[in-house]
């Protein structure tokens, strides 16, 4: 059987944060009895579809899966292990934000299966948690993590975003400390993005914001690495790092070329020799589904090269990196000989290492990613 990972995606917020440029509807819970009856009804759709693959992971994003009553939750995970073939040992994630997470929540996930959370922290100051739009402080925050961590589900994983204008180096060491010292399996450290969809995307167009200084972002980046590592959390991806068995098996999925399906308004697919996403609009989501019509758009047939380079890009993302065996199985190409004269530069610059089996980022590497990627498309 052909190995699956699926997502779907829980679009309601209390509010949303500044950095977000998800399709997220904030303040209310819109149609929302509607729209999960139509997110299993995509699901259903694809039934006779998968009967040959096998669900490796489930994926709950959004938007925040923990604001809705959990039985929303569970019932669409149940209704996927009830209809299709889901491995034994399949990792069950659900992306929770602290002021909606309740201890009653976590035992119906437990309940059904969900053996991992994540939960966005962001930030330990109170002041860069207000700017960027979140709804707690970090003392909070501990409240409800502690609820986490006496529960059964003991894989979990907490975000931190550096690259915030408002953040010092001083600061950003001490959040990652503070972290660290709560003791998760897993942590995600992320360099702020500004989309022109998120509200910071659009203060910076107004000339209200202002980005971070690249060169104390990358100190940040190298700061991360250092003190995680110091303290048994090993990187395996470029912004993701684990203690040794707690790596994130859905992303790792991804990163190695596995097929991965989304539901629900705006979520991704790359399935088959496709990729697309579905319509990015709630409304028109629920009524397409409701008329037994699809909601896809976008939809890209992908080439062996337009595979291929998604090949490379994500699997330079990990510390493994690209290995020329795999690449050989599935592309029947020498990936050494076919890219020599790439690699021999890159090589030359210090941005990769090669050994006889795999060819991977170097730190320099990590830091300069969008480059590398370029010279292998070339």
């Amino acid at each position: 059987m052909k190995d699956l990972n699926m997502y779907f995606h829980t679009p309601y917020c209390k509010a949303k944060c500044r950095f977000c440029s998800f399709y997220v509807i904030p303040g209310r819970k819109s149609r929302l009895e509607d729209y999960f009856i139509a997110l299993k009804n995509e699901i259903k759709s694809y039934k006779e579809e998968l009967v040959n693959y096998n669900v490796k992971t489930i994926y709950v994003g959004g938007g925040t899966p923990s604001l809705v009553d959990s039985i929303y939750i569970t019932e669409i995970i149940q209704y996927i292990k009830n209809n299709f073939v889901v491995n034994n040992n399949c990792e069950i994630s659900v992306e929770n934000n602290p002021e909606t997470l309740t201890e009653n929540k976590i035992k119906d996930y437990y309940s059904v299966g969900v053996n991992r959370l994540s939960i966005g922290l962001q930030t330990t100051q109170d002041n860069v948690l207000k700017f960027m739009g979140r709804l707690y402080t970090f003392d909070e925050f501990k409240e409800k993590y502690a609820i986490a961590k006496q529960s059964p589900i003991q894989n979990i994983n907490l975000d931190l975003i550096f690259g915030i204008p408002t953040l010092t180096l001083e600061n950003w060491e001490e959040a990652l400390n503070k972290t660290i010292e709560l003791n998760p399996t897993h942590i995600s450290t992320y360099s702020l993005e500004i989309d022109e969809d998120s509200i910071f995307g659009y203060l910076e167009k107004k000339g209200r914001f202002k980005r971070m200084d690249e060169r104390l972002d990358r100190k940040m980046y190298k700061l991360s690495k250092k003190i995680l590592k110091q303290n048994g959390y090993n990187q395996y991806e470029i912004s993701n790092s684990a203690k040794p068995g707690y790596e994130c098996q859905h992303n790792s999925n991804i990163w190695k070329g596995q097929d991965y399906i989304g539901f629900g308004a705006s979520s991704h697919s790359r399935f088959g020799n496709q990729r697309y996403n579905n319509i990015n609009s709630l409304e028109k989501y629920i009524q397409l589904i409701e008329n037994n019509l699809s909601s896809k758009e976008n939809i890209q047939n992908l080439t062996i090269k337009d595979l291929l380079n998604e090949r490379i890009v994500l699997n330079l993302r990990t510390t493994s990196g690209i290995d020329f065996k795999n690449i050989e199985e599935d592309f029947n190409i020498n990936f050494v000989e076919q890219y020599q004269e790439s690699i021999t530069r890159l090589y030359s610059q210090k941005l990769i290492s090669v050994n006889k089996n795999y060819l991977n980022l170097t730190s320099k590497g990590q830091n300069l990613e969008s480059i590398v990627n370029l010279e292998f498309f070339n």
